[in-house]
């Protein structure tokens, strides 16, 4: 299989994860992740190198954002940029997801951007709860040192 096919591949997993609400069990993405993994997010300074923090990350987000969908994709090569959308209360959200993927078709490298401040701020505050209850902890920092 090529790169391309094994993104378009993985496009399409992550559309119907979505849409079929997987996500609500957090093991749903365990095979899609790489073992050694980078998560480049706007919510802190440093990537986040946990693949179980990963796959947290990957459950939470389209519960946290209401109406959470993924519009538009672009594949280049292992590369897939895929635009969402959504809501946290009454703020809007808009970003993109970078993944890039290893030879299996896992994920070995997400960036997200987000868009406008103040809807990033409301999913931060949404997030910290959440990241509270999965994790005991709400800051990277925090979960990184344990």
């Amino acid at each position: 299989m090529t790169d391309q096919s094994i993104a378009e591949a993985f496009a399409k997993r992550l559309r119907e994860f979505i849409e079929q609400k997987a996500y609500l069990d957090p093991t749903a993405f365990s095979d899609m992740v790489a073992d050694e993994v980078v998560l480049h997010t706007p919510r802190f300074w440093r990537p986040v190198t946990d693949r179980n923090w990963m796959i947290g990350i990957l459950s939470m987000v389209p519960q946290a954002i209401e109406g959470f969908t993924y519009h538009r994709q672009w594949i280049s090569g292992n590369e897939v940029v895929m635009e969402f959308d959504g809501t946290v209360g009454d703020k809007k959200l808009h970003g993109i997801d970078i993944f890039t993927l290893n030879e299996r078709g896992q994920i070995s490298s997400l960036t997200v951007f987000i868009r406008p401040p103040n809807g990033l701020e409301a999913l931060a505050e949404r997030e910290d709860a959440m990241l509270q209850q999965m994790f005991g902890v709400a800051r990277q920092d925090d979960f990184v040192k344990r």
